[in-house]
């Protein structure tokens, strides 16, 4: 699919049904539902090899530190941003099935006259749209996994650092009470943390693995592909702030759900007035005076009905998309804040641990003080990687709203 072409939106299984039924009500030649030569499952996607690496906390260009080693036995594939939204895209399970109604629908506009050859093609433009929409929604689900994992990714490998100053930590008490010298702090709390920085490494792993295996299903990784996945994503945080007005202006051009509906009302006409008819019922939970067990009748008064009714469903869908739109802005704005004051708190404590490492290479601080501030630090280093990712995840969120995650092209990425 090329950037710039149709977008396409979700009916659902029930509408799928009804439409079959107009198109094939009146004993019609079934088109044949299974073409040949479209794969059944995507091919394994080909391995860089990774290993973890912690990210490095820094707001103005916040990135993925470089892997110390490319071997192929990590056990680690290097996914980037780009990588996990195209593939999620393409694989959408819901969306293949779509296009093959589509296949359908291009077979009967095909191969019939007249006022069934039109309904079919209007369909066929109905199910181009949807599955586009429902790209948009596999790509975002997906791209909100990705970032959970990096984040479960980097809680883990922050959990082993904090075990390692708690270990040395609990070693200097050791130490300390076997040279009867007095330790000024409690040393059970250290013991208790210890505790929990184990049990904050457990649930790490346990939701890294989780992850792992529901990005790899959305992505459409083979289950012989042995390897997990190792996120890999551009965190810079920009300070540009951004349009609410283009942004509403960019997703009312493109979202799917609108663009079905404009569709709908720019071919309705008494040929395809039983497609208006199934749409309203599918998307707006209408009832139709017209059912499948009823001869449907076509009448101006008829058409006028359903146009208006697709006239008010549209704009109400459009007043509902400005607002979820602007909403998706300001989410991003405030968690942009958040990131700002996230990073405050990390030069904070990092200006505490160096200033607290110069006292104890002065003889003036503790080894337990120092580790204190190194823990901190290391909490505070999790709270802005988390507010960071939220940021991105924000991202995410607006992109999905405005419908621009379907592309393929790799000119039109998930924006920064």
């Amino acid at each position: 699919m090329e950037a710039g072409g149709p977008r396409k939106v979700s009916l659902g299984s029930g509408g799928m049904l009804l439409l079959a039924w107009l198109l094939c009500a009146g004993g019609c030649a079934r088109p044949p539902i299974c073409p040949t030569g479209l794969p059944t499952e995507a091919a394994p996607m080909p391995c860089r090899a990774a290993e973890p690496g912690p990210l490095v906390a820094k707001v103005s260009h916040l990135e993925p530190a470089p892997p110390a080693a490319l071997s192929s036995s990590s056990g680690y594939c290097q996914m980037n941003a780009w990588e996990c939204q195209s593939s999620a895209a393409a694989f959408a399970p819901r969306a293949a099935r779509r296009e093959l109604e589509a296949v359908i629908a291009g077979d009967a506009a095909a191969t019939r006259k007249g006022a069934r050859s039109r309904l079919a093609a209007v369909l066929r433009e109905l199910l181009g749209l949807q599955v586009d929409g429902e790209r948009n929604q596999a790509a975002a689900q997906a791209m909100e996994l990705f970032f959970a994992l990096m984040e479960a990714e980097q809680e883990t490998l922050r959990a082993r650092r904090g075990l390692d100053e708690l270990q040395a930590m609990q070693a200097f008490i050791a130490e300390a009470k076997s040279k009867e010298v007095a330790v000024l702090t409690d040393t059970t709390a250290v013991a208790r943390r210890q505790i929990e920085m184990a049990q904050r490494l457990d649930e790490a792993e346990r939701a890294r693995r989780h992850l792992n295996d529901r990005l790899r299903l959305a992505c459409g990784w083979q289950p012989q592909q042995p390897e997990r996945i190792w996120p890999v994503a551009d965190l810079t945080v920009t300070a540009e702030t951004l349009d609410v007005e283009a942004a509403v202006a960019e997703g009312m051009a493109q979202r799917s759900d609108l663009l079905q509906l404009r569709q709908m009302l720019c071919r309705l006409d008494a040929d395809t007035l039983p497609l208006a008819r199934a749409l309203l019922a599918q998307v707006d939970g209408i009832p139709s005076a017209t059912t499948p067990g009823l001869r449907a009748w076509k009448s101006d008064r008829d058409l006028h009905l359903r146009r208006e009714q697709l006239q008010h469903l549209l704009a109400e869908r459009e007043r509902a998309a400005v607002v979820e739109i602007a909403d998706a802005v300001t989410g991003v704005e405030l968690r942009r804040r958040q990131v700002w004051l996230s990073h405050q708190r990390v030069l904070t404590w990092r200006e505490r641990t160096a200033e607290l490492e110069r006292q104890l290479a002065a003889g003036k601080a503790s080894r337990l003080e120092v580790g204190q501030a190194r823990l901190e630090a290391l909490a505070a280093e999790g709270l802005l990687l988390h507010d960071v990712i939220a940021w991105k995840t924000a991202l995410v969120k607006l992109a999905a709203a405005q419908g621009s995650l379907a592309s393929e092209s790799p000119a039109a990425p998930l924006p920064q």
